[in-house]
């Protein structure tokens, strides 16, 4: 069996979140639906932020199964006085997500970066603007205060400003996984900013990113979990030729004679082929 893991967070009028679902692959045995069951690989699920001014636990490497794991970004604490912290990036195949900006004010702080590297963390807000959010693994793509989205895969939003008028910044979707044709498509996500006073959270990036909090309004949306399968097939396919029929020729005689072979190793029959000139054409 296998699970990706659903969000949690999701906190309403200042009621503690919800922790995220495990994510594994390849459950034998266990009907926990954690990394406590049977499991080859499992990423675990981030916590839930407090009632108040906690911050939420990014998911565990140690509790975590497989070979390498790094653990999630923890969210940033939420001031006394209405600022909430940033939610934490999510851990990518590069190292840990970093954590949120804890709020020392009024505003909200910034969302964590994520996917290890060059990452940082969410800055804090104080009491006007919101701090900015986290850089990618490249040390680009953070939030600018106020409200920011982040701009580049992996960054973290940033933190609302005092007012809470201001929405705070969305966390980037990662893009460390391509499928095969060159296409950007999933990777660790950043977290989003905390929300200022009175305002409501956003949406994190996928995937895994941690959610900024909102104090006496709704939290943001942390990003889901995430299951990548990258393999090389264990046989190489053999070159093949392609004849055609009856020795067809063109017009003007030339006659096709010509070797069709993968142009990869490990490229499929839907894959590219190219041609090769037999010595006889």
């Amino acid at each position: 069996a296998i699970q990706v893991g659903d969000v949690g967070g999701d906190a309403i009028n200042g009621q503690a979140g919800n922790p995220g679902e495990d994510t594994y692959f390849h459950r034998t045995a266990g009907t926990a639906g954690t990394c406590a069951d049977t499991v080859l690989v499992c990423a675990k699920g981030g916590g839930g932020g407090g009632s108040e001014t906690g911050g939420g636990a990014g998911g565990s490497a140690a509790s975590s199964v497989g070979t390498t794991t790094y653990s999630g970004g923890t969210g940033g604490n939420g001031a006394a006085n209405d600022g909430s912290g940033g939610g934490g990036g999510a851990a990518g195949p590069y190292g840990t997500g970093k954590d949120g900006g804890t709020s020392s004010d009024d505003a909200g702080s910034g969302g964590g970066g994520a996917g290890g590297g060059s990452s940082t963390a969410g800055a804090a807000g104080d009491s006007t603007n919101g701090g900015m959010g986290g850089m990618n693994l490249f040390r680009i793509g953070g939030g600018a205060i106020n409200g920011g989205n982040a701009t580049s895969s992996g960054g973290g939003g940033g933190g609302g400003d005092d007012t809470g008028a201001v929405t705070p910044g969305t966390g980037a979707n990662g893009a460390e996984w391509t499928d095969g044709l060159g296409t950007v498509t999933a990777g660790a996500g950043g977290g989003s900013g905390g929300a200022g006073n009175g305002g409501n959270g956003v949406a994190a990036g996928l995937y895994g990113g941690g959610a900024g909090g909102s104090e006496g309004n709704t939290g943001g949306t942390p990003g889901q979990g995430i299951i990548v399968i990258t393999y090389i097939p264990s046989v190489a396919p053999s070159a093949r030729i392609v004849r055609l029929a009856g020795g067809v020729r063109l017009l003007g005689g030339t006659r096709l004679n010509k070797l069709y072979v993968p142009d990869s190793p490990f490229s499929s029959s839907l894959s590219f082929w190219k041609i090769l000139q037999s010595p006889t054409s």
